[in-house]
């Protein structure tokens, strides 16, 4: 065999060595099954039980009361059954699409069109499926709240399992230290007018109002654990479909035991959170000695945190939190040191999203604005638009907008929508030619406030007033993460060999 197909031979080897170490890394981190999310499923159905129960107890209802809710309970088990049936639709079909494009976004080449398309499809069923759950059960949770008398709906609002106990605990822990207590008391309201607390409690209600999320009634008593306990009120049994949701929620079903579906929802939350670091670490285009400061960073903070974790604790807890919360600050302000400004701009504007934005993707306008390619692309039809139809358009896109990023008052509604009017009468004057050497700076124009991610930034700079952890410490000093900076600082050490050999031996001479 001559010198050239043996080197041939070699280089064919090596390719394929490396796309099946590709195609591993996703399966390397995603297939370790996360205890924590395990255990924590585990131990939320072993207590809705309990807490179902606690609540119908506190509530003391009224048998014609327990007769209306256990009407609006049967919808609600069903709906239960609907959706656990759907997840056992959705989940593995999501593991497989996850896997391949959590292993295209290790590579850092861009996205294939098949997988890109997939995960987005699925990605956004598996929303839409999961918001129209919660839609219905808050309807119901209306429904029942109405069934309620003042005092009784007072009681279900502020409900958390576990808190009468909780409370006559604290009772009588206070006695004799009610000076103590009253001290405790007045700084526990300062905290909580503080402008970061009032900033959090903000973002709250907009996330709210965004994502709506069931309430204590949504969660405990039209669960189907509560039938039970609403039964028992009017001396009877739990229906066919009652008893149903219950064997699902306590043990899945025949096709898809609950056993399989725990584990699938802890392999596709590792998968988010690999994509979502390789989106990160992608957009960073950190190089490797950055990476390997990085990493030794941690590396100095863990061996420091499981020394102090192997002495015995003294002092309070409270000051050992604050210390160690102190030393996680030093940790973020080093790593800050090692980015560069443009680093900590993508940083500052980065979202944790499964299908990164085209400036996470390419991100050349790093600290900039954000991707507007879509509104681009809405202009270009805009302007083509009669003006009749035009406004019919811009209220579609505004009633889409107050999805993202929150409603608008009528006045700014109304700005909002003169603003667009001008911008696409504007764009209707030029020439196809300058539209398209306009069409960015138009569309950063008529791009919408983010308010969450404004309130997200405002806390960040004032948690960083009060030497708080933030973003850094958030999603980079996480130990998932600085595993996948070892891979792809290793990804990054072939490339150079491979680039050095290429210079070393230059083109194969070809056989004469």
């Amino acid at each position: 065999m001559n010198k050239r197909r043996r080197c041939e031979m070699i280089l064919i080897a090596l390719i394929v060595i490396s796309s099946l170490l590709g195609s591993f890394a996703a399966v390397v981190f995603a297939d370790d099954d996360s205890e924590e999310i395990l255990l924590r499923a585990l131990a939320k159905r072993q207590n809705a039980g309990e807490a179902s129960a606690e609540m119908a107890a506190g509530l003391d209802l009224a048998e014609g009361q327990a007769r209306q809710l256990l009407t609006l309970l049967d919808e609600s088990a069903a709906l239960h059954i609907e959706a656990y049936e759907q997840q056992a639709r959705l989940m593995p079909e999501m593991i497989e699409v996850f896997t391949e494009f959590a292993r295209e976004d290790s590579l850092n080449q861009g996205f294939s069109p098949d997988v890109e398309r997939r995960t987005a499809r699925i990605s956004h069923e598996a929303k839409e499926t999961r918001e129209a759950f919660i839609e219905q059960i808050i309807a119901l949770e209306e429904q029942a709240a109405a069934v309620l008398t003042d005092m009784q709906l007072a009681y279900a609002r502020s409900f958390k399992p576990g808190k009468a106990a909780k409370e006559r605990e604290a009772k009588t822990h206070r006695r004799g230290r009610r000076a103590d207590h009253g001290k405790r008391e007045r700084h526990h309201h300062q905290g909580q007018d503080s402008p970061l607390a009032k900033a959090r409690r903000e973002l709250a209600a907009l996330n709210q109002q965004l994502h709506p999320r069931l309430g204590p009634i949504g969660q405990y008593l039209l669960h189907p654990t509560a039938a039970e306990s609403l039964c028992r009120i009017i001396s009877s049994q739990p229906n066919q479909n009652l008893r149903e949701a219950v064997k699902v929620y306590e043990r899945g079903t025949d096709s898809y035991p609950l056993s399989r579906c725990d584990r699938d929802k802890a392999k596709v939350a590792k998968l988010r959170t690999e994509i979502n670091n390789w989106n990160l670490i992608n957009g960073l285009h950190l190089g490797r000695d950055q990476i390997q400061e990085i990493v030794r960073l941690c590396e100095v903070y863990e061996s420091q945190r499981g020394a102090a974790d192997g002495k015995p604790i003294r002092g309070k807890a409270k000051r050992n939190r604050s210390e160690r919360r102190a030393t996680v600050v030093e940790l973020e302000r080093a790593v800050e040191q090692v980015m560069n400004p443009g680093q900590l701009a993508v940083l500052a504007d980065y979202k944790a999203c499964l299908l990164p934005p085209k400036d996470l993707k390419n991100p050349v306008r790093a600290g900039q604005a954000n991707d507007t390619s879509h509104y681009e692309r809405w202009l270009s039809r805009a302007r083509k638009m009669p003006r009749w139809r035009l406004r019919r358009m811009i209220g579609r896109v505004l009633d889409k907008e107050a999805g993202h990023f929150g409603e608008l008052s009528s006045d700014e509604r109304g700005e909002r929508v003169g603003l667009i009017m001008d911008v696409v009468q504007e764009a209707a004057e030029m020439s196809d030619v300058d539209f398209e050497l306009n069409k960015a700076d138009l569309a950063e124009r008529i791009a919408p406030r983010d308010q969450p991610q404004e309130l997200k930034q405002k806390i960040e700079a004032l948690a960083r007033q009060e030497s708080l952890p933030g973003k850094i410490s958030r999603f980079m000093l996480k130990p998932q993460f600085i595993r996948q900076l070892r891979y792809r600082n290793g990804h990054l050490a072939g490339a150079v060999q491979s680039e050095q050999a290429d210079l070393i031996n230059g083109p194969q001479a070809s056989d004469g």
